[in-house]
């Protein structure tokens, strides 16, 4: 069995997160198409900030880049 030294904890760092505001700017599209999205999927791992309705999401950057690539692909594939 593997143990992780601290060292190698302190890589395993907290993910970087966006907020819906900085991914609709990243995509040219509005926050609300960003969080109709979420609700279709497209980033599995988002997570509201708070329990309550209309809490702002937060969204790791590895689902960025994963919608990225899908989208890409699928542009390239026309």
């Amino acid at each position: 069995m593997s143990h992780m030294t601290q060292t190698e904890i302190g890589i395993v760092a907290e993910e970087e997160k966006l907020t819906v505001k900085q991914v609709a700017k990243r995509f040219g599209v509005t926050p609300r198409t960003i969080t109709r999205w979420i609700h279709d999927g497209e980033f599995p791992n988002a997570k509201q900030n708070r329990p309550i309705p209309r809490s702002p999401f937060s969204i790791p950057l590895s689902d960025v880049i994963e919608f990225e690539s899908r989208r890409d692909n699928a542009i390239n594939k026309k």
